[in-house]
């Protein structure tokens, strides 16, 4: 029986689970600084998510991370662009 599927034991498994943090980590930092990038107009929602589309996400993972970056305080969204909170500079390192 293979124990990778979705329900599986290895679903709670520490190291998987370190893996998909560090990951997912990864890409919001990834964000935030294409956010630095745009300047203070901000980054259009549209761009960003497709770059990430090009890379497989899903709009539902899309607005889940966007969602996510929003409630940590880190980017706020004004007319469909994204920019970077204090709190988002401090996180990327260019407060």
């Amino acid at each position: 029986m293979n124990n990778t599927n979705q329900w599986g034991p290895d679903r709670c498994n520490p190291a998987i689970i370190a893996e998909q943090t560090k990951a997912l980590r990864a890409i919001g930092d990834a964000i935030l600084e294409s956010i630095a990038a745009a300047g203070s107009l901000g980054a259009p929602s549209g761009v960003l998510y497709s770059a990430l589309m090009a890379h497989g996400c899903r709009l539902s993972q899309y607005q889940s991370i966007m969602a996510g970056l929003e409630r940590a305080g880190l980017v706020s969204q004004s007319a469909h662009c994204y920019t970077l909170t204090g709190a988002g500079r401090k996180a990327i390192g260019a407060a």
